[in-house]
């Protein structure tokens, strides 16, 4: 049994318990706006969004790589939502 196969057993073995890391790669993606320096221009708030839901919708049958891309999507989400936060606040 290949070690990274024995490794994701334990983490397979929760899946209904996924649903609960939604929040935290929200609030990632917003700190990580945050800690930024300067203020990004607003199609960063858009654009990230659209191209992980694009990719979410194309690559939708293979697993391994909506498990990359939903938290991906969430960090995303969390991130325009800052920017949108930021630029609406004045």
């Amino acid at each position: 049994m290949p070690i990274l196969h024995h490794l994701s057993l334990p983490f397979l073995a929760q899946y209904h318990r996924w649903i609960l890391w939604l929040p935290f790669f929200i609030a990632a993606g917003a700190g990580f706006y945050f800690s930024l320096d300067h203020e990004p221009s607003m199609a960063f708030a858009i654009l990230p969004t659209i191209i992980t839901a694009a990719l979410l919708v194309v690559f939708s049958k293979r697993e391994y790589l909506r498990l990359f891309l939903i938290p991906l999507f969430c960090l995303s989400l969390g991130f325009g939502a800052g920017i949108l936060r930021s630029h609406t606040a004045g």
